[in-house]
């Protein structure tokens, strides 16, 4: 097998994917590879337009899973009974060089390449895009992997209507990724004590943008839905018959002191787990305002507050001011939406996310404050907010 490395032509190294607020800082590397074993495939099978289409992944002649979007009319059996894309004997050894790479150090992204030579192998020769970014073990109304069935599955999917965040086409690096496990849910709730403590990055097959197959890292994700968190993923997309205006070079020319990074997102832990639309939403907030100046941010902001705004308006507010990292206009809102917006969906939105804020001063009291007056009847979000206090703070 070949593998050779790409970047868009003018450029001298991998770019950063600069989808603001999600998966900063991840890297969209481009593969080529040829002579390899070509046993990993996306077969699609019928496409009919942006509204219908279904395929399956195989390995070799045997079929792993089917897929489709919710247009179609899927007669095949649960995709969800796979292990390890169908057979634990054959990636066990693919993973292992990977895995001691990935668990042990913190690789640059040249030895994760290398390291991940075993599983490129396995794919049919042709063109890839590679990144690592936040993906979220959930059926993508936030319920965990495994806990859905038939047509429900990628309910919220992008395969419905696929907002893109950065360039033209679906393969390119978005949040959230809906992460679909290939293991048995028997075989991921087994405990495995040398799990605890690493600091793997899990493996996907991905395609259509969102949907994404895991690999490997079935008991990290559930630690990661576990702890309301996502989950880093390296993600191998297919771009199908190859890539225009890429340069690609040896391996040995990668450069050799470039880490990996993880998003701005992948230590907060989410009360909710974000939508596609509430990501839509947010980008919504994004193309009005993020390339203003804060002070006109601000000003603007709050000639649309005076008008008094409808609850789907100010949940775009609160989620374009979070990932943007606004703070202050953030914690200015905290008075309205206190007493101006007493909406259940409001209150979770807001001070769930609030909680990973716990360090800026005057977060804590204001959290404090919200369990002290009784603002709110949903346990789950007092709960979130006072376990969060206790495990983080500091009064």
């Amino acid at each position: 097998m070949t593998v050779r490395w790409g970047v868009r032509r003018g450029d001298t190294e991998p770019k950063y994917a600069e989808t603001i607020g999600f998966n900063r800082r991840s890297e969209n590397i481009y593969l080529r590879i040829s002579d390899g074993l070509g046993i990993l495939a996306n077969r699609q099978s019928e496409n009919w337009g942006r509204d219908g289409f279904k395929g399956n992944i195989k390995i070799g002649q045997d079929k792993l899973f089917d897929y489709w979007n919710e247009t179609s009319s899927p007669t095949e059996e649960d995709i969800y009974t796979n292990y390890y894309a169908g057979n634990e004997a054959l990636w066990r050894p693919k993973l292992q060089k990977y895995r001691k790479v990935v668990n042990f150090e913190t690789p640059t992204l040249k030895k994760l390449l290398v390291a991940l030579y075993p599983v490129l192998d396995s794919l049919v020769d042709g063109d890839y895009i590679l990144n690592v970014c936040d993906m979220l073990p959930t059926t993508g109304e936030g319920t965990y992997f495994y806990q859905y069935s038939g047509l429900e599955k990628v309910k919220d999917s992008s395969t419905i209507e696929m907002p893109l965040f950065q360039g033209a086409s679906s393969m390119d690096a978005a949040f959230p990724l809906y992460l679909i496990p290939t293991q048995s849910e028997a075989l991921t709730n087994m405990t495995f004590n040398n799990q605890d403590g690493l600091n793997g990055i899990g493996i996907t097959l991905g395609f259509r943008g969102f949907d994404n197959y895991l690999i490997d890292g079935h008991h990290k994700a559930k630690r990661a839905f576990q702890q309301h968190q996502t989950f880093p993923c390296i993600s191998i997309c297919s771009l199908g018959g190859g890539i225009r205006n890429v340069d690609f070079r040896e391996i040995s020319d990668f450069p050799v002191n470039m880490n990996y990074y993880l998003s701005t997102i992948s230590d907060y832990r989410f009360l909710d787990y974000p939508t596609t639309e509430d990501i839509a939403m947010t980008y919504d907030y994004f193309y009005e305002f993020l390339e203003l100046p804060l002070a006109e941010q601000a000003i603007d902001l709050e000639l649309e507050l005076v008008k008094g705004q409808s609850q789907e308006e100010m949940l775009r507010i609160i989620q374009g001011l979070f990932y943007s990292h606004n703070v202050s206009e953030y914690l200015k809102l905290e008075h309205m939406i206190r007493f101006d917006y007493p909406f259940p969906v409001i209150h979770r939105r807001y001070y769930g996310l609030l909680t990973n804020w716990m360090t800026i001063d005057g977060v804590q009291e204001i959290l404090l404050q919200f369990l002290i007056d009784k603002r709110s009847n949903d346990d789950q979000l007092n709960q979130f907010i006072a376990e969060r206090i206790v495990e983080i703070g500091t009064l």
